[in-house]
């Protein structure tokens, strides 16, 4: 990706950049970077959602990631912690600490994913 320019509308792309670069964020935070997906995702849904658009073919979900963090097979989006004030919980409420246990917990949920399909 040239010169910091997002040249891609898929998720897991755009966050790997952001790991990367995590001044394209507000700071290098837990609470930024899920506000910063929930709203790629409220665009998503309302704007152009079409699972093909956002993901690519074998990128994992990140509700099911979600789900996964916080040890549940489903939580309705309304209801228990997000996951910023989950990690931010298991970090003592360090929003950098808790950014980069996301992409940690991230890495380990996509290998768990990828060791299934195999």
């Amino acid at each position: 990706m040239e010169n910091d320019k997002i040249y891609t509308n898929k998720i897991h792309d755009v966050l790997e950049l952001i790991r990367k670069r995590p001044y394209f964020l507000t700071s290098k935070s837990i609470s930024a970077l899920e506000n910063y997906i929930r709203g790629y995702m409220v665009f998503g849904k309302w704007g152009f959602y079409d699972h093909g658009l956002i993901y690519n073919e074998k990128d994992v979900n990140l509700n099911e990631f979600r789900f996964w963090i916080q040890g549940q097979s489903y939580i309705p989006l309304s209801q228990g912690p997000s996951c910023s004030e989950f990690l931010l919980d298991k970090c003592n409420n360090d929003e950098e600490k808790a950014f980069n246990l996301f992409f940690k917990l991230l890495d380990e949920f996509k290998e768990l994913k990828r060791n299934e399909i195999d």
